[in-house]
């Protein structure tokens, strides 16, 4: 009998002869399986044919499959599949809603495999196919005895027709099994707690057959021992019980494989990477191939062509028909890009149509999707490529209900009647803006956490936009745009909607995340539409850009990216476009022209290095996820996520400018009679964390270079580092201090501070807290830390100090001994030089603590391992902060409060301490 819960029924016909069957039903194999069948009395090595095949129900596609009614499939294997080579794609087909265990995010990239006989037993080889060498070379043959292709399942053949010399095989162990290495995953995001997969409740659930793909379902649970802590389990019905769902896309690979175009550094493209072993004289041995579809135009006299084949992406039926014009309006904007390449008409959006045959799952193709989850901020949908060339085959974008829903509930929160209060404006909103800092730190931790095929491919637009949307509401209620009690207008839905769509069918057309792209946008052309609706208001969509809000809302320009930029016309012409030779340039290759294609490799890639050279252009900058990061290879100040503009300090100070402004009144402006302090508690927490998203990005400038992707000889070239000059670091720490150090920083009415009661509610629908009081003192510290943490960090120290002789032309360098000595300053403002010492707070206390733990870090940490010239700065700062203490304590301290007499005692025994110990560290090296 079929598992409880597992559906039964006849096998369904799908589009194009595609057949799904599920668990249960009986039945002959089918007449030509029986007429080639085994005679009962025949004797051979195998059980004959129909006897295996008895009570199963066929599926016909791909590879043929049969489930029999206790839910084993069986794989029929023809001679010509045999040592054929075939993509696997695994995602998720059934989640928890938590955990990043979400319907439809992807668990592997494109496998390589294939089918080979050894004796009486069938092999499953996942090959390698990132090295390669020439057919026929002595470097071929060296090479596959180097290089692994692992055997990933070894099948009993349990059956073969006399006929067709079929066989067939036992897929199930290799289905119900953690292939997906689901427990990697779960090692993260459970806290190392045990978690094992039941076979005993595991099964193979529903296949689906169709001409180009396989689809088969596993359904698996994992037992976990204990509940993780890190999850309110709503849900999950039972901790013990985990059912998650594995999606196997087995499907076929061109039979003419696309030819593959070489990715370059100064565009960003997703890319399948090769190391030719032939290529041992090259520079490197390493051969990079863009991620693309596969476009040939119809005419190639004519310089724009309608394709042979277009992109087409159906809007899939589970999406809500209020938003299908914006999720078209959403694909169709890459026409404008696609048409700079030579194609008209591209990319095509259509609806999916109302016909029960039809299936999303068909390989031949594309969707936009909605899925529903109780959190999901990842649109990361899975697609299928051919490894061997790059060529993207099928991609889908999935969409989560909660997105929209969230703006929706947030916009009715702020637009009640006391909204129109916000008119002095509110960029960056009350509660949802802040959490731009969550959203950053969690991607950056999940990018270190996940399997390299999805944290390279990792988007958190749709947790980011719905933040800036919530923005966006405060915004425009306070501003008096939005009418208090109105409902949502669906064109501000619809605008973000459509950007979303832009940016998550950039990636499934090939490209990476642009963070630099807001750069090249002047600020004060932020609300130009006859710019913006040009250029971009982005310049890129694929960068995360913040929503547009103009403090004069008569001034206001577009809140979203109304078209792709000219970033984005630059990549998809990089990646798409054809090659043709010149016949009046002494047969010189051009791009996107018309005439006689190109038929050389070489022919091309000096046609693609003319229009990567192209990377000079302002309006083409591009850095990617590496470059917003906030690690090593975080220089450039102008790489950042959720800001606009080319001045990352304007846009931090206008909008800690307006945090000042809104706090003191917040309860005014935000509670109308008969709410619950809750809204009022999370808002204060939300515009102190506004305080600190903004200002984080600034610390990149200290420090800094503006880091360039040029090649030697591009037109209008450039170094790949330029210092960012002192007056410009100058005023980025100033902006810092003055916003986060300084004395008058960060005031709190007493009075509001009283009234930060918690949610009563203890439930999985509420953010529930064991604290009672808001814990100011701890919000404070925590983001004062992470400033000057990211001030004082190695890495920057390291790069001030070699910057000292890199300034071009004798410029004037910031000095790691500058910003020492200014922010030693700014934090003990109130000690001076110790001769007249005035009493501290008790919220810059915990900052000057702060102050001497990082100081003491890098002069006798082992962790840090700071450059030497920070070392003995740090030894400078604290031996006159222990002098300074000194006399503190004999000129005037008596006078002072015992807080302040204790804090400034227990300040300077802690710095001796360090100076102490310091002595005795061994010489490093």
């Amino acid at each position: 009998p079929a598992p409880k819960g597992a559906q039964q029924g006849a096998p369904q016909t799908g589009a194009g002869g595609a057949q799904q069957a599920q668990p249960g039903g009986g039945g002959p194999a089918g007449a030509a399986g029986a007429a080639a069948a085994r005679k009962p009395d025949e004797k051979g090595p195998f059980a004959p044919w129909d006897t295996v095949l008895k009570d199963t129900r066929p599926v016909e596609g791909y590879f043929k499959t049969y489930l029999k009614r206790d839910n084993t499939l069986l794989l029929e294997l023809r001679p010509e599949q045999l040592g054929k080579q075939f993509g696997l794609i695994m995602h998720q087909s059934r989640g928890v809603g938590d955990f990043n265990l979400i319907r439809g995010l992807p668990l592997s990239d494109t496998q390589l495999l294939e089918f080979r006989r050894v004796g009486d037993k069938i092999m499953l080889v996942r090959l390698n196919p990132r090295y390669t060498a020439p057919q026929g070379s002595p470097m071929e043959e060296a090479s596959a005895l180097n290089v692994g292709n692992s055997i990933v399942g070894a099948f009993k053949i349990e059956s073969e027709n006399a006929t067709t010399k079929s066989l067939l095989v036992n897929l199930t162990p290799f289905l119900v099994s953690d292939y997906a290495d689901l427990g990697s995953w779960f090692r993260v995001v459970f806290e190392r707690k045990p978690v094992s997969l039941d076979q005993n409740r595991s099964y193979v659930g529903k296949v689906m057959g169709f001409p180009k793909n396989v689809e088969i379902d596993a359904e698996l649970t994992f037992a976990m021992s204990e509940f993780p802590t890190n999850s309110s389990g709503s849900t999950l019905s039972d901790y013990r019980s985990m059912p998650l769902g594995v999606r196997y896309s087995f499907f076929a690979l061109p039979e003419k494989p696309l030819t593959a175009r070489l990715a370059d550094d100064r565009v960003g493209h997703f890319t399948d990477v090769v190391r030719d072993f032939s290529r041992d004289r090259k520079e490197s041995e390493y051969l990079r191939y863009v991620n693309r579809w596969r476009l040939e135009k119809k005419n190639n006299n004519v310089a724009v062509s309608e394709p042979v084949q277009p992109i087409v992406y159906y809007i899939d039926r589970s999406v809500p028909m209020e938003y299908r014009q914006y999720v078209k309006e959403g694909i169709e904007a890459w026409q404008k890009a696609f048409e700079a390449a030579g194609f008209k008409n591209a990319i095509i959006a259509k609806d999916a149509p109302a016909d029960s045959t039809w299936s999303a799952e068909d390989a031949r193709y594309s969707t936009v999707r909605w899925t529903a989850a109780e959190r999901m901020g990842y649109a990361i949908g899975p697609s299928q490529s051919d490894p061997r060339t790059g060529e993207i085959l099928n991609a889908d974008v999935l969409i989560s209900s909660e997105f929209v829903h969230g703006w929706i509930r947030n916009y009715q929160r702020y637009t009640g009647p006391s909204a129109k209060a916000l008119a002095e404006s509110m960029p960056g909103g009350a509660e949802a803006a802040a959490a731009f800092l969550q959203v950053m730190d969690e991607e950056q931790r999940l990018r270190v956490q996940l399997p390299s095929y999805l944290s390279q491919r990792l988007c958190s637009a749709e947790m980011g936009r719905a933040y800036q949307m919530d923005a966006q509401f405060a915004m425009l209620a306070g501003l008096g745009v939005l009418d208090p009690g109105k409902p949502v207008p669906e064109s501000y839905i619809g605008d973000a909607l459509r950007d979303l769509i832009m940016h998550e069918v950039g990636h499934t057309l090939g490209l990476q995340h642009n963070f630099k792209a807001s750069s090249a946008i002047p600020y004060d052309k932020l609300n130009d539409t006859s710019f913006t609706r040009k250029h971009g208001l982005t310049l890129s969509v694929m960068e995360y850009g913040a929503v547009n809000v103009a403090a004069d809302p008569s001034k206001q320009g577009d809140y979203w990216n109304e078209t792709v930029g000219d970033y984005d016309v630059w990549a998809i012409k990089y990646a798409y476009a054809p090659v043709y030779e010149e016949s009046g340039n002494g047969g010189e290759p051009r791009y996107a022209a018309f005439g006689t294609p190109v038929t050389t490799t070489a022919a091309e890639e000096k046609a693609l290095k003319l229009v990567a050279g192209e990377g000079a252009d302002p309006m083409h900058a591009f850095g990617n996820d590496l470059d917003a990061s906030f690690g090593g290879f975080a220089v450039d100040p102008l790489a950042n996520v959720w800001e606009l503009s080319a001045d990352p300090i304007r846009f931090a100070d206008d909008r800690t400018a307006i945090v000042k402004r809104v706090l003191p009144k917040l309860e005014d402006r935000l509670l109308l009679p008969g709410d619950g302090y809750q809204t009022l508690r999370a808002a204060v927490g939300s515009l102190l964390g506004v305080r600190l998203t903004s200002l984080l990005p600034v610390t990149k400038t200290v420090g800094g270079m503006y880091v360039n992707r040029d090649h030697k000889g591009d037109p209008n070239g450039r170094a790949p580092f330029v210092p960012v000059p002192a007056e410009r670091q100058r005023a980025a720490v100033k902006l810092i201090v003055d916003n986060a150090f300084a004395e008058d920083a960060i005031k709190l009415d007493p009075q509001m501070l009283n009234k930060l009661a918690p949610t009563k509610f203890a439930d999985f629908g509420s953010n529930f807290s064991f604290q009672a009081d808001y814990p100011v003192h701890d919000v404070i510290a925590s983001q004062q830390t992470v400033l000057l943490n990211a001030l004082l960090e190695p890495t920057r120290l390291r790069r001030m100090v070699d910057n000292g002789v890199r300034m071009p032309n004798g410029a004037e360098a910031y000095t790691a001994g500058e910003l020492y000595q200014t922010l030693s300053k700014a934090i003990w403002s109130e000690l001076g030089d110790g001769s007249r010492p005035r009493e501290v707070s008790s919220v810059r206390r915990n900052l000057q603590r702060a102050h001497v733990e990082r100081l003491t870090d890098l002069l006798v940490g082992a962790r840090l391992q700071p450059p030497e010239d920070a070392r003995s700065l740090s030894r400078l700062e604290l031996t006159d902060l222990s002098a300074a203490l000194g006399r503190a304590a004999t000129s005037g301290g008596r006078s002072l409060d015992r807080e302040t007499r204790a804090h400034f005692a227990e300040s300077k025994a802690r710095i001796d301490r360090a100076l102490a110990a310091s002595l005795s560290v061994p010489n490093r090296p």
